[in-house]
């Protein structure tokens, strides 16, 4: 019973909620940084590659004019040695010439440069430089990261949400308790009805919207204290009456019942509704055949 009422409580509503937002936002967090880490390191990739094809363009460019394909073959496989190059290929008009490594398992984007060969200051086209990274080391770099920076942005974005449960729990959830037991103790009887929280407020600044129900509260007590008294004094005036008339109808009845004449009663049809005992003396009949008889029948 303890726990279901713990669940029921705003507080905790609330940890679930902010430990729901608080995943939301580790795993937001990673996935930019991954993002941003993972952009850099193809961009890297790709300036690291531009840089060498174009240092081997030239060697390129004189191994196919001298139609050399074993030299060629041989410059392709010294640049697929190279750390993340895979895959090299020169082509010439739909025509392979030579091609080194194997498709990578997860490739990168596809650079091309195209080789020429300048005599005489005019360039001429020997044929495409294709190279293509891969992305296995990009990948592993990334779990890396992962593996760092998920405790890490855990941790931070926890013990932020933790202080916001503090100043929650002191803003919120506690006047909220306070309210909870000022109304379960709540007793129009009381002489001191106000209610009032132990929270510190500024001098001279303007109330949140818990110190303007707290002031609607009280604003409500008092008027419903002044309606209670007024009640109970219209109340009390209303026993002092029906006291005094209590006591006005039985002087009237020992008066009526004892006097030295005869005294009876009638209604508009002229038919008894009572009689003193000196006039059923004067009758000789019993009351309860005397009423509802007609006047003249006596």
């Amino acid at each position: 019973m303890k726990s279901k009422k713990l669940r029921q409580l705003i507080v905790w509503k609330f940890i679930r909620i902010l430990f729901i937002l608080s995943l939301i936002l580790v795993i937001l967090d990673i996935f930019i940084h991954l993002s941003f880490s993972y952009r850099d390191q193809i961009r890297s990739l790709q300036r690291e590659s531009r840089r060498i094809c174009q240092n081997a363009l030239p060697g390129l460019a004189s191994s196919l004019k001298g139609m050399d394909r074993g030299l060629v073959q041989a410059q392709l496989e010294e640049i697929v040695r190279i750390p993340n190059l895979e895959w090299a290929k020169i082509e010439d008009k739909n025509q392979v010439i030579a091609v080194c490594g194997t498709p990578p398992k997860y490739p990168g984007p596809v650079q091309t440069f195209p080789i020429y060969y300048y005599h005489k200051n005019k360039p001429w086209h020997l044929g495409t430089l294709s190279i293509q990274t891969g992305l296995t080391n990009v990948y592993k770099n990334l779990f890396k990261e992962f593996v760092l920076i998920f405790p890490i942005s855990g941790i931070r974005i926890f013990i932020m949400a933790f202080f916001v449960l503090i100043i929650f729990q002191g803003m919120v959830s506690r006047p909220l308790e306070t309210l909870v037991e000022y109304f379960s103790k709540f007793d129009l009887t009381q002489t001191d009805l106000s209610l009032n929280l132990t929270r510190r407020r500024k001098k001279n600044s303007y109330p949140d919207e818990i110190d303007q129900l707290v002031d609607a509260i009280n604003t409500i007590c008092q008027r419903t204290k002044s309606a209670f008294k007024e009640l109970d004094n219209e109340l009390k005036k209303r026993l002092e009456t029906e006291e005094a008339l209590r006591h006005s109808e039985e002087r009237y009845r020992m008066i009526y019942e004892n006097a030295g004449d005869a005294i009876y009663t009638y209604d508009s049809d002229l038919r008894l509704t009572g009689l003193n005992r000196k006039a059923v003396d004067l009758i000789g009949y019993p009351e309860n055949e005397l009423i509802g008889r007609d006047i003249f029948e006596l």
